[in-house]
């Protein structure tokens, strides 16, 4: 392990629904702007899109870039079966989550 005195993290609720998240990064005992974040759900428990998945999606198509440096990916990250038995064994692109979230959205 690292010692909490070089490196440490903490994440805190920011809302009551649990929708957003602060990441906090600590380095060398300071607070690191770079390496802290917010975390945002866009996508609930049962694959609804959240109001915020519009806002992500928009942000990733308009190559907005992150902290002013790196633009966002449209490939997402998502666990592997070593890590999450069930999910995809690749990087999921932009058209996958679709796919995905298509095929588990009820006809009507």
């Amino acid at each position: 392990p690292i010692p909490q005195c070089l490196l440490a993290f903490s994440i805190k609720q920011l809302d009551e629904d649990g929708n957003c998240w602060a990441r906090e990064t600590t380095l060398l005992g300071m607070h690191s702007e770079y390496g802290s974040y917010t975390l945002i759900k866009i996508i609930d428990g049962t694959g609804k899109r959240l109001e915020a998945f519009a806002d992500m999606q928009k942000s990733v198509n308009d190559g907005e870039k992150i902290k002013g440096t790196t633009v966002k990916t449209q490939i997402q990250a998502l666990g592997t079966e070593t890590l999450w038995p069930g999910l995809p064994n690749k990087a999921a692109t932009s058209s996958d989550v679709e796919a995905l979230l298509q095929s588990q959205t009820p006809r009507s």
